[in-house]
C-alpha cells in the first residue's frame, strides 16, 4: 500500500496468524502487530481521531460563533458539547476559550 502522507497509514495495523500454537483443530488466532503501526502505540488511531475533531472544532468556533482558539480550547470544546449532549438540556457546562486566536493564523490550523 503506497499513502500520500503517514496519517493514512494509521489504522492498518496488519494481523499476523499465529501457525505454531495453536493446532489444526482449534480456532484462528490472529495477533495485531502494533510495532509497526505508525507510531507504534495502539492509541495512535484514538489520538488522530481527537486531533482531528479538535481541530473541526476550533474552525468552527471560528467560523460560525466568531472565537479563535486553538486546538487545545477546540478539544475543551469537543469535550464540553459531548458533556452537554450527555447531560441533557437542563443542564449548563462551561468552558474557557482563554486566546484571542492570533498565534493561530499563521499555522495550518486555519489554512484552506
Amino acid at each position: 500500500m503506497i499513502y500520500d502522507n503517514v496519517l493514512q497509514a494509521v489504522g492498518g495495523t496488519p494481523l499476523v496468524r499465529l501457525q505454531r500454537m495453536t493446532g489444526p483443530e482449534d480456532a484462528q488466532v490472529l495477533v495485531k502487530f502494533e510495532g509497526v503501526n505508525v507510531g507504534g502505540s495502539v492509541k495512535m488511531r484514538t489520538a488522530l481521531k481527537m486531533i482531528e475533531e479538535a481541530l473541526e472544532c476550533a474552525r468552527r468556533l471560528a467560523r460560525e460563533e466568531g472565537l479563535f482558539c486553538g486546538i487545545s480550547s477546540g478539544t475543551n470544546v469537543t469535550a464540553a458539547l459531548r458533556l452537554a449532549a450527555k447531560l441533557g438540556p437542563s443542564k449548563t457546562v462551561v468552558t474557557p476559550a482563554p486566546d484571542t486566536g492570533e498565534r493561530y493564523f499563521s499555522t495550518p490550523l486555519f489554512a484552506g
